[in-house]
């Protein structure tokens, strides 16, 4: 067995990652994706769960390092469901309060 280390410097919320594609084509079945956190894997919530779906068919685990999430475990698939989708919430909430004090500001004459 062989760990493999894939580094990507682009924002999670980048549609292009080249690492992860390629990690993404490596993947045999008992293999083990390690992260740090769950939005270091994807943009959206959607996009998690069809990263998750597509590991679960190839039998592919997936670890949360933050979280302690295993998706080997019914429970660890039941919390990136829900931490992926109340975290695609915040990344909204956060753009509306951002797109918010860009109109204070613009009012103010600031901008």
């Amino acid at each position: 067995m062989t760990d493999e280390i894939v580094t990507e410097k682009v924002s999670g919320a980048s549609a292009i990652k080249i690492k992860q594609k390629e990690l993404l084509e490596k993947l045999k079945e008992g293999n083990l994706v390690v992260v740090t956190r769950l939005d270091r894997l994807g943009r959206n919530t959607i996009q998690l769960l069809e990263l998750v779906e597509d590991f679960k068919s190839r039998s592919v685990g997936l670890f949360v390092i933050k979280e302690g999430i295993d998706t080997r475990t019914t429970a660890g698939t039941l919390m990136i469901t829900l931490l992926s989708t109340l975290a695609e919430l915040e990344r909204s909430r956060l753009l509306e309060r951002q797109q918010e004090g860009i109109a204070i500001a613009k009012k103010k004459g600031s901008i």
